[in-house]
């Protein structure tokens, strides 16, 4: 039996799924704008090419053959010799990167167990590389060879290092105390932090100094060094270990003479060198927890006479470079790896007949080429 649907049922009924539909439609609509809204939310979607390196197209270039070309200029290889993809975190104090696994695959034909130099001068020696960080180019390096007589103004990858550090670990150096760092690079750190692998490591600020002044100089120079970090780290500390065995890993200050264009620093300083050369005691660390600081006065001797006059100082600090994975992860914290370096301050140096020498401190400054 059929039964007959009135032409009042039937708009009754259009209008009930009508309504329906737009309800529908509304929930549609309010749910992609809130996904719009969230992906304009600082925590977005990583991109895939946040951080890499890249080798070129044409390799047959070296870095002699592009330093006057425009970095958007130089066309990159269709891959990244490193990306995000293969790393763990990046030490932005240090600009160590420290990989998933052992860096071995990175550099085919190379017997990183062994001297590495012949075959890696023939075969790596000035090859270029480009850092990007969200497809944009953001600086070059090279690959330098400890055989090469060649050094340029850029980032490089050291064979010695290549070897020595963990292999787990590639570093990038930048060998010039006081130019402006290419690697540290905006770009750079913002696609770090967007993939989550930044870690920000160690600062050192200097906060005072003090020279006596002979044939020999001696300087005393008080630093903090503050973990930036959210892991707790292990530093070497002088007062644990001793000036002289400190100053085997690290340089100390280094003075640059704005008059006279030279560079002073403590090149006849007496060190202890431990015994075998690699050799390090975790009683000569100090734990320095996230956020916080320890402040070191620290003595050394063997400088050079140091003139009058208006000068830039660069304190450097190391640790030891060849602590492996599961040594330097410990329970309560990670031993920092790498060398970093202080804002370069400015002070003008007077000296004095009738009394100690005056030092003038002056403000942080840029590093000036």
């Amino acid at each position: 039996m059929s039964r007959k649907i009135s032409s009042q049922q039937l708009h009754q009924l259009y209008n009930k799924l009508n309504n329906r539909f737009i309800l529908v439609l509304s929930l549609f609509t309010s749910l992609v704008l809130f996904a719009i809204r969230c992906n304009d939310n600082p925590v977005a979607p990583v991109t895939e090419n946040a951080f890499a390196i890249y080798f070129l197209k044409d390799t047959t270039l070296t870095i002699k053959n592009i330093l006057n070309t425009n970095l958007e200029d130089l066309e990159l290889a269709d891959k990244p010799w490193l990306s995000q993809n293969d790393i763990e975190f990046y030490d932005w104090s240090s600009h160590c990167i420290y990989l998933k696994k052992d860096k071995n695959y990175l550099f085919p034909g190379i017997n990183l167990d062994s001297s590495i130099s012949e075959s890696f001068y023939k075969f790596w020696n000035n090859k270029p590389f480009i850092v990007t960080a969200n497809n944009k180019k953001c600086y070059i390096g090279y690959f330098l060879a400890t055989l090469s007589s060649d050094i340029w103004p850029y980032p490089d990858i050291f064979d010695f290092d290549i070897r020595y550090y963990p292999s787990d670990i590639i570093h990038t150096e930048w060998s010039y105390p006081f130019a402006n760092d290419k690697r540290n690079n905006e770009n750079v750190r913002n696609g770090l932090i967007e993939c989550d692998q930044l870690h920000e490591g160690l600062s050192i600020t200097t906060d005072s100094l003090w020279i006596d002044n002979a044939d020999t100089a001696t300087v005393k120079y008080v630093i903090t060094i503050k973990n930036k970090d959210t892991d707790d780290l292990y530093v070497l500390d002088p007062d644990k270990m001793g000036t002289e065995l400190f100053h085997y890993f690290t340089n100390g200050p280094a003075f640059y003479h704005t008059a006279n264009k030279k560079t002073y620093e403590s090149i006849y300083k007496e060190i202890n060198k431990p015994e075998p050369t690699d050799y390090y005691d975790n009683n000569w660390f100090t734990k320095i927890e996230a956020g916080k600081s320890l402040t070191r006065m620290i003595l050394l001797k063997g400088y050079q006479y140091l003139p009058d006059g208006d000068y830039y100082c660069s304190i450097s600090l190391n640790n030891p470079y060849n602590i492996n994975k599961k040594d330097r992860i410990a329970t309560d914290g990670r031993y920092w790896i790498g060398p970093t370096r202080s804002e370069m301050i400015e002070f003008y140096f007077v000296n004095s007949k009738k009394g100690p020498p005056s030092i003038k401190l002056l403000n942080s400054v840029n590093r000036f080429y």
